[in-house]
């Protein structure tokens, strides 16, 4: 039986025509119009933003979730662009702005949002108290420069938390799909790990100022793996959760999220490609723990052979493609691998990078200060401060925390990661295959991701944690039916 006018998109609840909007497409056709009669560059650029960002404007309060997936889209894709400010340049992220963008389609939609009362709504926001709580501290022992590097940061870490709580409590149109969310990000890790490889092989000269790490491929020094990312940790910890979420999808959580499987196997070769080309150990043991813990979850189901079959493949074809295209990469990849385990109780400090040298020098630091053991010197100022006339750098989430936001702030996480587990657990023992499937990546991944705390700052990764928290969100939404 067809759909009548009473229930076509194409017509009003009452039967009449919908109108289309084509106010915003009128408005930049006249716009482009008239910028092109305008000689001055500057000016007929913004005659075409400002009606650009209008249009965007009214699509995200027509849509109110789609700005999500456009978020996470253009935070894989592209990397930061530079804006001049007088002699300073500074990163600006295109991703950025469409969250701003959100922020006043959230404020206006205010009396949808309905947030639930639980131990991770709470802790997340005990979590984001703890850590804005120091950043005065930023100001008075680093200076005005690092003071607001230090809030810009922690809007950045900020953004996931927005997307977790959107998409868990806040306004979606009736009906929404979450499915074209996941598929974004499943197509945006493909091009983005693919991305990252062509950046390994040739080398594209950076648009902003980002991490340079080396390292020496016959005599020259060649840069690690990082597409459009800020080092190579970060792809390195991004590719290791895309590769958790495919091999945590089982056949029957791919049916319930409708998720092509080919979609999801077809990334799994550039993300492992990419995680290699990284030379990043962290997300390697990282990625390690995390199928552990996924065994575990599934030691009463049992593990599909399927499954098995299909990651030693995967395994067994990105050694040999890696091996044949680049044996000297490899062959350096490997014997960093062989290093890192066989000399790490004989040699820690030299297989961590000389870490412990840093964590020494914190910790002796801590036992001097009582104060900042208790207040914190400001959130991520420590890297970047010249309290102690020398960079520092902690390679360590917890030592970090516990310097640049004290006790509270690293409770605060300890907090927020059990009850982060404790969700990502109940949801793994949900009846819906679906739910269960996502519920086994967020435990899993989440146990691999407090082990790499001991080694990288990843409360940095701002573009993997949006990610992340989506998947949250779009799992506690469907477990509330």
């Amino acid at each position: 039986m067809g759909l009548g006018p009473q229930s076509s998109p194409a017509f009003t609840e009452h039967g009449e025509p919908r109108r289309r909007a084509w106010w915003p497409l009128i408005a930049m056709g006249g716009a482009a119009g008239v910028a092109g009669l305008v000689r001055d560059v500057p000016a007929a650029g913004a005659i075409v933003l400002l009606p650009a960002c209008a249009a965007l404007l009214f699509f995200l309060l027509s849509n109110p979730a789609a700005w999500i997936s456009l978020f996470i889209a253009l935070s894989l894709l592209l990397p930061p662009l530079p804006l001049r400010i007088g002699a300073d340049e500074i990163p600006v992220h295109p991703a950025s702005l469409v969250f701003a963008a959100a922020c006043l389609v959230g404020w206006v939609r205010i009396r949808e949002w309905r947030i639930d009362r639980n131990s991770l709504s709470f802790t997340s926001l005990a979590l984001l108290a703890a850590l804005a709580a120091s950043l005065p501290w930023a100001f008075f022992y680093s200076g005005a420069v690092v003071g607001a590097q230090s809030v810009l940061r922690w809007l950045l870490l900020f953004q996931g938390f927005v997307v977790l709580a959107w998409l868990a409590w806040g306004p979606v149109p009736e009906g929404w799909d979450d499915r074209w969310l996941l598929r974004t990000m499943v197509a945006a890790a493909l091009l983005s790990s693919a991305f990252a490889i062509a950046d390994f092989i040739y080398q594209f000269p950076a648009t902003v100022h980002f991490s340079q790490q080396y390292i020496y491929l016959g005599d020259a020094p060649h840069r690690r793996a990082q597409g459009v990312f800020y080092d190579a940790g970060a792809l390195g910890d991004f590719c290791a959760m895309m590769l958790a979420l495919i091999l945590s999808l089982g056949g029957q959580a791919r049916r319930a999220l409708r998720l092509p499987g080919w979609l999801l196997w077809l990334s799994a070769p550039p993300l492992a490609i990419a995680l290699v080309l990284s030379f990043s150990r962290g997300p390697v043991v990282n990625l390690a723990v995390a199928l552990v813990a996924l065994i575990c979850l599934r030691r009463k189901s049992g593990l599909s052979v399927r499954g098995v079959i299909g990651g030693l493949a995967l395994a067994a074809a990105v050694a040999l493609c890696l091996w044949l295209a680049a044996p000297e990469t490899a062959a350096r990849y490997v014997l960093r691998l062989e290093f890192s385990l066989t000399y790490f109780f004989s040699y820690p400090n030299e297989v961590l990078s000389r870490r412990l040298d840093a964590w020494g020098f914190l910790l002796r630091f801590l036992s001097e200060k009582p104060s900042i053991l208790l207040l914190g010197m400001g959130y991520k100022s420590l890297p970047y401060s010249a309290y102690f006339h020398t960079p520092v750098v902690a390679d360590n989430m917890y030592l970090s925390l516990l310097v640049e936001t004290g006790v509270p702030g690293l409770l605060a996480l300890f907090l927020f990661c059990g009850a982060l587990l404790a969700c990502g657990y109940g949801l793994s023992r949900h009846s819906d295959a679906g739910i269960a499937g996502l519920g086994s990546f967020l435990f899993a991944f989440w146990c691999g991701q407090m082990v790499q705390m001991l080694s990288g700052d990843i409360l940095t990764y701002w573009r993997v944690t949006p990610v992340y928290f989506a998947i949250l969100g779009v799992a506690l939404r469907r477990s509330r039916g």
